[in-house]
């Protein structure tokens, strides 16, 4: 039976995906110097120039209005649903989701990423791919469950005053950061956003996180990297990465990321391949 994929703006999503007819979103709130916008109604390249002015962002979840806008629309479309959402640790959107679903009593199946940005839009990628090819929601649900401990991913932060107004960081590790000009490193773990180490220099930490990814990376294993305003990051991982990891998927990270982690943050991630579900069906 065919089904919708819902899914948030929080999910970075690749445009094929996000475009397609049976792909729903839900859209979080970006407050800039005291206005709200919707991250649909404002773009990655507006909140930069805002950046650039000196002005700061934070995020809320959706309003449970949109919540249910975005799901019945869905439900007057596809018979089912499937809802994908940013990891319930990181966010309130998975419990959002879940109030929204209760409330409605239609036929809904929730996943939890236990990730956020591409981390979670890569279960999107994968649903729509495995719904093409004739898998039900119950049984790609039970795939994801079975990769989601082969993902890893690491972000490299720029500038720790992101994560420092974010309270991922103490006053005091601030400025031991900017002292030292010590770039944090972060990692998904266990469905949370934990610290990975501390760099010097982005170039060496690049290359510290390619040296983590390849000792884990599978020759199958797909590679990502996400970027909001550094296309030079792309070459930098082309000319640092060998044979061990495949040629990198680039995504852009969304205006909700941005807001926590800044505009020169960097995400390498690797996960597994579905070709053989695809093949296999």
């Amino acid at each position: 039976m065919t089904f919708a994929i819902v899914t948030d703006t929080a999910s970075d999503v690749i445009p094929e995906i996000r475009a397609r007819d049976d792909v729903f979103v839900v859209s979080t709130q970006i407050i800039v110097d005291g206005r709200e916008f919707t991250d649909t109604e404002l773009s990655k390249q507006e909140l930069l120039r805002y950046f650039d002015q000196g002005l700061h962002s934070t995020t809320s979840q959706p309003t449970p209005e949109e919540f249910h806008r975005v799901y019945s629309e869905a439900l007057d479309t596809f018979p089912e649903v499937l809802g994908i959402h940013v990891g319930s640790k990181m966010s309130g959107l998975f419990n959002g989701a879940s109030l929204i679903a209760s409330d409605l009593a239609s036929d809904i199946l929730l996943y939890d990423t236990h990730s956020v940005s591409f981390g979670a839009g890569y279960f999107v990628y994968c649903a729509a791919r495995l719904k093409d090819a004739g898998y039900t929601r119950q049984q790609i649900i039970d795939i994801f469950n079975k990769i989601q401990d082969q993902i890893h991913l690491r972000v490299l932060i720029e500038d720790v005053g992101y994560i420092k107004r974010g309270g991922r960081v103490s006053v005091s590790q601030y400025w031991l950061l900017k002292t030292f000009r010590l770039r944090p490193v972060v990692k998904n773990h266990e469905g949370k956003i934990v610290p990975a180490g501390m760099v010097i220099g982005r170039k060496n930490g690049i290359k510290k996180i390619v040296a983590h990814l390849q000792k884990v990376a599978r020759p199958t294993d797909v590679v990502y990297i996400g970027h909001a305003n550094t296309p030079r990051d792309l070459e930098i991982l082309r000319e640092i990465a060998d044979e061990k990891l495949n040629p990198p998927i680039q995504a852009e990270i969304s205006s909700t990321l941005l807001s926590h982690v800044g505009p020169r943050a960097l995400g390498i991630m690797i996960a597994p391949s579905i070709k053989s579900y695809l093949e296999n069906k």
